[in-house]
């Protein structure tokens, strides 16, 4: 499981994920404008199978495309790649588990290796302006056209 919103773009789940009240919801329902398909709000039920990625959509799996990590400053939108090992420390920092349970956190652990190793991760930044969300659109739209057609497997 994901904290986060997802949007549907061609035939992948794009994720946004990050910390309460950093505007994953906003930006997602902001999306739903441009005509694209939210398919998660708040959490994101995520699956390895035979190394893809695959997110619920619905009563289907469809492939993750990338994943997007929500940070707000007061500056203009961007988007930036991240390196596995900073993907990895934002997965886990944003991620469900039950620390003191090691069975599950060991699965959680994993889960998280999983989708670093599969699918791209991005550090996303939203200004705090609402009036700035067409520009985080287009920058979002922007990083989705470099993406390899389908997720990366």
């Amino acid at each position: 499981m994901l904290h986060g919103s997802a949007v549907v773009v061609d035939d992948a789940v794009y994720a946004f994920v990050g910390e309460s009240g950093r505007g994953k919801s906003t930006l997602a329902a902001f999306l739903l404008t441009a005509g694209l398909r939210r398919t998660a709000d708040d959490l994101i039920a995520v699956r390895l199978a035979d190394n893809k990625v695959l997110a619920a959509d619905g009563r289907q799996l469809t492939p993750l495309g990338a994943v997007f990590f929500i940070d707000r400053h007061d500056a203009d939108p961007m988007c930036e790649p991240l390196s596995e090992a900073d993907a990895l420390h934002h997965q886990i920092r944003n991620g469900f588990g039950e620390h003191g349970h090691a069975p599950t956190w060991r699965w959680q652990f994993d889960l998280y290796g999983g989708l670093v190793d599969a699918v791209p991760h991005f550090r996303f930044t939203q200004a705090d302006d609402l009036a700035k969300l067409p520009e985080s659109q287009t920058v979002f739209e922007a990083v989705v056209a470099t993406l390899p057609d389908g997720p990366v497997t």
